[in-house]
C-alpha cells in the first residue's frame, strides 16, 4: 500500500510541472492582451507557454492530423479555440513560409478572436521620428482600390496583400500614394514601398470600434523606429486620439 501511495505522489508531482524544466506555468503570464488595444479578447487558460504572436484557430475546423502537424505552435486551447504562436513557424528571409502558413490556414482562423492580437502586434507606441508628409486615403477609397484589383476588403484574408507606394514628392498629387493588390506576401520592396495585409486594416477598425470617425481615414508615411526606417500609417479617432501602426515586414510581428 505504501508503494502505491508513493507512485501516486510521484505522478502528481510530474503533472504539476511545465514542459520545460524549471518553468512553472503561470496563468497570468503569457496570454494577456495589451490593455491599450480596445476590444481585447480574454485568453484561454491555463496557458502552457508564452504566446508572442497569437493566432486563434477554430477548434472545430481542425482534425487530429492538423493538431499533430502544428503541435509545436500551440500555446493553449479551450473548448472552442486553439491559440498558436506564428513566430514559431520556420521562416525565410522573404517571409513567405509564414505567409504561406497563414494563406493555407486562413479558413481555420477566427478573425473576430484574432483581431485584437493582429492590431496589438502592429501597434506603435508613438509616432515614428522624422515622419514624411502624410498621404491620406479614406476607408471607402481603400475598399474601392481593393475592389478594382479584384479583391474584397470585407472578405479577403491572407490570400491578398496591399502594396503601398509612398511618393510624397511626386508632382502629380494622385500619384503620391499608389495602392495595388498582390496575391503573395513579399519583402522585396524599396524604401518607398510597404506591404500590408488586408486583415490588419479590419483589425484596426475592429479594436477601435465605438471611437471611429464618420469617415475613417488612413494616413501613410515613412519614419524612423529604433534607428530603422519603417512604413506606417496613422488613424485619427473620433475623440481626436491618434493611433499608429506599422506595416507587415515579415508576418510574425512583435515590433
Amino acid at each position: 500500500m505504501k508503494k502505491i501511495l508513493f507512485l501516486i505522489c510521484i505522478a502528481a508531482s510530474l503533472l504539476g510541472c511545465d514542459k520545460k524544466a524549471g518553468n512553472t506555468p503561470n496563468a497570468n503570464d503569457s496570454t494577456k492582451v495589451d490593455s491599450s488595444v480596445t476590444g481585447s479578447k480574454p485568453d484561454a487558460k491555463p496557458s502552457e507557454k508564452v504566446c508572442d504572436t497569437k493566432i486563434v484557430v477554430n477548434k472545430s475546423a481542425v482534425d487530429s492530423l492538423w493538431l499533430s502537424t502544428n503541435n509545436d505552435l500551440i500555446c493553449s486551447s479551450d473548448a472552442n479555440y486553439i491559440y498558436l504562436d506564428i513566430s514559431l513557424i520556420p521562416n525565410d528571409a522573404t517571409g513567405e513560409l509564414r505567409a504561406g502558413w497563414l494563406r493555407d490556414n486562413r479558413d481555420k482562423i477566427n478573425f473576430d478572436e484574432t483581431n485584437a492580437y493582429i492590431a496589438k502586434s502592429h501597434k506603435l507606441a508613438s509616432e515614428p521620428t522624422s515622419p514624411g508628409p502624410y498621404q491620406a486615403i479614406t476607408l471607402d477609397q481603400l475598399s474601392a482600390k481593393i475592389k478594382a484589383g479584384g479583391g474584397n476588403f470585407e472578405t479577403d484574408q491572407y490570400n491578398k496583400y496591399l502594396r503601398i507606394s509612398y511618393d510624397p514628392g511626386n508632382p502629380v498629387p494622385a500619384n503620391r500614394l499608389n495602392v495595388t493588390l498582390q496575391n503573395n506576401f513579399s519583402t522585396t520592396t524599396s524604401n518607398a514601398v510597404s506591404v500590408y495585409s488586408i486583415p490588419l486594416f479590419r483589425a484596426v477598425l475592429d479594436v477601435n470600434k465605438g471611437n471611429l470617425p464618420a469617415t475613417p481615414t488612413f494616413e501613410f508615411s515613412k519614419g524612423t523606429v529604433d534607428g530603422n526606417e519603417v512604413g506606417f500609417f496613422k488613424l485619427t479617432l473620433a475623440d481626436s486620439k491618434v493611433v499608429y501602426y506599422n506595416y507587415t515586414r515579415i508576418p510574425d510581428k512583435k515590433n
